[in-house]
């Protein structure tokens, strides 16, 4: 698939997630975060665009699924992600009403979220400045951190999607991780030549 196909499908993705996003409703009322389109599509491009075709393809098909059955994925990880900042609601509201995971999907995505994290730490051995804007990996408050994005976003894809998902981020390690991946286009969106541009721009900011 040429580059020009490949951006053709993202698009394709971020338009449905981004519909998907726009009807969540949270517990406060709408976010502001959901009328910047303009960085949502630059959050989900930059993470799409690090994983392959196929996975893609796999992944849009899980969203046209979600579709034909009523069912949005965007509320599904935000709903996924409260069994750790907010445990006793989801169990008490939200669980039911969630597709349940088994035991073997569980598993594939705890080896998922174990080689990111490997690839989190190392990315910011290197880059602390960027590090230090983004979001938090870990944290012992109940705060939505990337770790747990990542845990509640894989709960909504397929079996089939997270396994081509595991093989692009093993692949990636032996030349550029899924995570560097991510961050060097979120540089480059922002107007940086590279990763190592915005590590010295953000350094002597301080």
């Amino acid at each position: 698939m040429s580059e020009v196909d490949k951006l053709t499908l993202i698009n394709t993705i971020i338009d449905i997630e981004y519909a998907m996003f726009d009807k969540v409703e949270g517990l406060g009322g709408r976010a502001d975060c959901q009328d910047d389109k303009h960085s949502f599509y630059i959050m989900r491009c930059s993470q799409h665009n690090a994983f392959s075709q196929k996975t893609l393809e796999s992944y849009l098909s899980d969203l046209n699924k979600a579709l034909s059955e009523g069912r949005n994925l965007v509320r599904d990880k935000y709903a996924y992600m409260m069994e750790y900042t907010d445990k006793l609601y989801y169990e008490e509201v939200l669980k039911r009403n969630l597709p349940e995971c088994g035991k073997e999907k569980l598993t594939l995505i705890e080896q998922i979220l174990t080689m990111l994290e490997e690839d989190y730490d190392k990315f910011a051995l290197e880059f602390p400045y960027i590090t230090g804007r983004m979001r938090k990996n870990k944290s012992k408050e109940s705060v939505a951190t990337i770790s747990i994005y990542s845990f509640g976003e894989l709960k909504t894809y397929s079996y089939e999607t997270l396994l081509l998902y595991k093989k692009d981020v093993l692949e990636a390690k032996n030349d550029m991780s899924i995570v560097k991946r991510i961050q060097t286009q979120t540089a480059v969106f922002y107007g940086y030549k590279n990763l190592e541009e915005a590590e010295t721009v953000l350094k002597q900011r301080g």
